[in-house]
């Protein structure tokens, strides 16, 4: 699990003003794929005045095996 705070994202930069938290969770469903989720929770400069929110949902596919060394 992962816990993120701040003001800027790679696809959507925030105001300053405006900044997010964020909670994210990843789970391996098999070898193969991973359960990801995510919760943002973006502020209008208080905590308790949202902007907005939303949840993400996804699974990634690992098409290459990992190498493993011993």
């Amino acid at each position: 699990m992962g816990l993120a705070f701040g003001t800027y994202d790679v696809f959507n930069p925030y105001n300053l003003n405006d900044p997010f938290a964020q909670a994210d969770c990843e789970s391996n469903l098999s070898e193969r794929s991973t359960l990801y989720t995510y919760c943002r929770y973006q502020e209008v400069g208080h905590f308790t005045e949202p902007l907005n929110s939303f949840l993400g949902l996804g699974v990634r596919l690992h098409f290459f095996r990992s190498i493993r060394t011993r």
